[in-house]
């Protein structure tokens, strides 16, 4: 069972098999991706990993043994075509204007931020 908190979480095992870093765990607390020595509990090919996005927290779970993954080719990459090129100028804006904020989705979440420039063609 996996619970998180405000710092990150807890796992209780209610079965063998969960380790970290190779040593079996029964009960551990959990640090999440905010913290710069995340925790990743292992079950067979699954891991575990609690990560935090705003002030909410979720389970990130991954199988390496997943056929998707273990098939997967890479990224098909095109060649650069000049065709596709904008010509445009960057403008660093004034204080005034740099100071409105604008939103933008990451995560699902919305983020406020200041413009610093434009682009324009």
């Amino acid at each position: 069972m996996f619970s998180t908190s405000e710092w990150g979480g807890e796992i209780e095992a209610t079965q063998d098999g969960f380790t970290l870093d190779g040593k079996p765990v029964r009960s551990l607390d959990l640090k999440s991706d905010a913290d710069d020595h995340p925790t990743i509990v292992r079950l067979g090919s699954l891991s575990f990993q609690i990560i935090k996005r705003g002030d909410k927290f979720g389970l990130r779970v991954k199988d390496s043994q997943n056929p998707d993954r273990i098939n997967f080719k890479g990224t098909e990459f095109y060649a650069p075509d000049l065709k596709w090129r904008i010509d445009a100028q960057f403008r660093t804006l004034q204080s005034a204007e740099a100071n409105a904020d604008h939103q933008c989705a990451r995560h699902g979440e919305f983020r406020e931020f200041a413009r610093r420039g434009e682009v324009r063609g």
